[in-house]
């Protein structure tokens, strides 16, 4: 049995950040899909277990570092309501 390791950065929305959710998102062998728990800082990374079809004895990990991605500019209407929820 053997394992390769590739590390990867994901961009993730505050709005993700902070509800969690599913994340979708391309590896070697085709989209993967993996569950981010609420209230997840940036920079915590997850390790993804996948294992390749082509051949059941190799397992690809993969270390998914997720990355807080911030608008270049704010509306006034979403600085308004950014202030409303005090972050």
């Amino acid at each position: 049995f053997s394992h390769q390791i590739i590390s990867i950065n994901i961009n993730m929305s505050i709005e993700q950040m902070l509800l969690g959710g599913e994340v979708e998102t391309d590896s070697p062998i085709g989209k993967i899909k993996f569950v981010i728990p609420p209230m997840t800082l940036p920079g915590k990374m997850f390790p993804v277990r996948v294992n390749q079809s082509n051949n059941p004895n190799q397992q690809l990990i993969m270390h998914v570092r997720l990355v807080l991605k911030l608008p270049n500019e704010l509306t006034e209407e979403q600085k308004k309501k950014i202030k409303e929820l005090g972050l």
